[in-house]
């Protein structure tokens, strides 16, 4: 992981240390060690988009799926509304993470939240693991850094 990584993960914990909860954010305590759910073999579903201070942009629809499941094998599956999606993960050094997932491009009608949650995954720069919930930080194509708030199901 480059210093520059690594010195942006450490602003990003900070931030979230620095929240009137204390060490929570969207229900992680970062200092919390909590190995169940586990990060592989357990379906993620997307709750909200939020900023990296902890302000939600966007709120999952109840509608529409929107899931990722992490194999022990390092593959990945997911939902993003009507389409399914597959690829590979790496984690690296710290909490890195990386995705190479494609996507099918069904039309999912009008009715159907314009989340990009795929192209999100294949964003992600790191992870957070708390109690029952994942946080994916992700660069989107403006260059902004936002987090994918996941629940375990």
């Amino acid at each position: 992981m480059s210093d520059e990584k690594k010195q942006n993960l450490l602003k990003f914990l900070l931030v979230i240390c620095l929240l009137p909860a204390g060490c929570e954010f969207f229900g992680v305590n970062v200092g919390e060690d909590d190995s169940n759910p586990q990060f592989t073999d357990t379906k993620w579903e997307l709750e909200a988009v939020a900023a990296t201070n902890g302000s939600v942009l966007l709120e999952a629809n109840d509608g529409w799926p929107y899931w990722v499941r992490f194999r022990a094998d390092g593959t990945v599956e997911a939902m993003d509304a009507c389409n399914t999606c597959e690829g590979e993960y790496q984690i690296g050094d710290g909490f890195s993470l990386s995705m190479a997932i494609g996507c099918t491009e069904k039309s999912c009608g009008p009715s159907a939240p314009s989340v990009a949650y795929g192209d999100h995954l294949n964003h992600s720069i790191s992870y957070v693991l708390g109690k029952k919930i994942l946080h994916i930080r992700f660069v989107g194509r403006d260059d902004v850094e936002r987090v994918l708030v996941h629940r375990a199901k």
